[in-house]
């Protein structure tokens, strides 16, 4: 499986893991952990993570196959492809799996280059985020246009975005797999990484706390976000921001000083591991998806966030775009209200308060079985012609190169 990330998407891990448990013997490619230890390889041990080194560019020599004369660009479209294509061919597979679309052409070259099936997992409409230069989206077009045709299997994240890449060029639609999470269980050990957010910033109780994890990213309307807490000042609301610095961390928290907001009313913390993230989502009152419509890729988003959040038992805030209406107000899960600027989300904020809170909590809460992993294992192994998990030794199994 390979994937352009350093910490692995838990969509990745959850696939790979179910995989593992099932017989096969996965290897996710993945670029190096930005830190000491390796929190995804700890959370699942089932797993084989080989993280490629930076410096191997070694020009590769590939057969182009499906490919065709694309493959003279897989350098400039990835630019780790030398790295991820020698660990891919390294050992023999029978499957190998694109995480979104910038590894796919280096999935396409090991794939041909082994004699294995290839399979596209499209977390989103890669080539139409509006922050990649024109050039860039340009390119991934061409690309999925040339390519999507000759995949063996393409999983993708909602029906919006399967019957986006149907008409793309996939020759079936593709199978939708939500980006779901581990069941919140009883019986499952908390990581010792779990926070109480509302202890850890000695947030009062008769404080609402707001919830927006994920990276701390331009384009997803958190400069908006923060400048609307300056507006629900007297409605007893506090907005936190869990995530990784995804570029903008330092200018929300000067925005944040600026409104007086910084460590009163608006909150930092860093990213948990996989294995805490859930209890620690479940210490907020609110989940938040701020998400403005930028792009197409925005307007079909269904992110993580949105499923932790259902698997927390947390009621939803949410812009009012197309997936997500179709999780948060067709489902009772909570609110979809414009959120087009700071004016706009702070009135959405105040009217999400003066909701029955309760209510929507009990609903969310009644559902969440239906949006874990384990709700939709099944249905995943059977598209790789993998039976239900069972126990083994993934190390003998048939191998899927993630």
């Amino acid at each position: 499986m390979l994937v352009a990330d350093d910490r692995i998407d838990r969509r990745v891990l959850l696939e790979a893991d179910s995989l593992a448990k099932a017989g096969a013997a996965v290897r996710v490619i993945a670029l190096p952990y930005p830190g000491l230890d390796d929190r995804d390889a700890e959370a699942f041990p089932h797993v084989d993570i080989q993280r490629i080194a930076l410096s191997d560019r070694r020009a590769s020599r590939v057969r182009p196959g499906r490919a065709g004369g694309l493959s003279v660009f897989a350098p400039l479209l990835f630019l780790h492809h030398d790295g991820f294509y020698r660990s891919a061919i390294a050992k023999a597979a029978d499957v190998v799996v694109a995480h979104d679309l910038p590894v796919l052409l280096t999935a396409a070259l090991a794939a041909d280059e082994l004699g294995a099936r290839l399979f596209f997992d499209a977390h989103e409409l890669y080539p139409e985020q509006r922050q990649l230069p024109a050039w860039r989206r340009s390119a991934y077009r061409r690309l999925e246009r040339r390519l999507l045709p000759k995949v063996d299997g393409v999983i993708t994240v909602n029906a919006s975005i399967a019957a986006e890449l149907k008409r793309r060029g996939s020759r079936s639609l593709p199978a939708v797999i939500l980006n779901l999470p581990l069941a919140a269980r009883t019986d499952r050990p908390v990581s010792d990484d779990a926070v109480s957010l509302r202890l850890a910033f000695g947030i009062p109780p008769d404080t609402h706390l707001l919830l927006m994890h994920g990276s701390l990213s331009a384009g997803r309307n958190l400069e908006a976000l923060v400048d609307a807490m300056a507006l629900v000042e007297g409605h007893r609301a506090a907005l936190v921001l869990l995530g990784p610095d995804g570029g903008i961390e330092q200018a929300l928290r000067n925005k944040a000083e600026s409104l007086g907001l910084l460590w009163k009313g608006v909150f930092f913390h860093p990213p948990v591991p996989q294995n805490a993230l859930l209890a620690t989502v479940a210490t907020a009152d609110i989940g938040i998806v701020p998400y403005r419509e930028v792009d197409l890729n925005t307007r079909l988003c269904t992110p993580n966030k949105l499923f932790d959040f259902i698997a927390a038992g947390l009621p939803v805030l949410a812009n009012n775009l197309p997936e997500l209406r179709r999780f948060v107000v067709e489902r009772g899960f909570g609110l979809n209200l414009p959120m087009h600027d700071a004016r706009a989300m702070s009135d959405a904020i105040v009217t999400m308060l003066a909701a029955d809170l309760p209510a929507i909590s009990g609903r969310v809460a009644a559902a969440a079985p239906d949006f874990s992993w384990e709700a939709q294992e099944e249905e995943f192994l059977r598209l790789f012609d993998i039976g239900a998990a069972t126990a083994g030794d993934p190390s003998e199994g048939r191998d899927v190169r993630h």
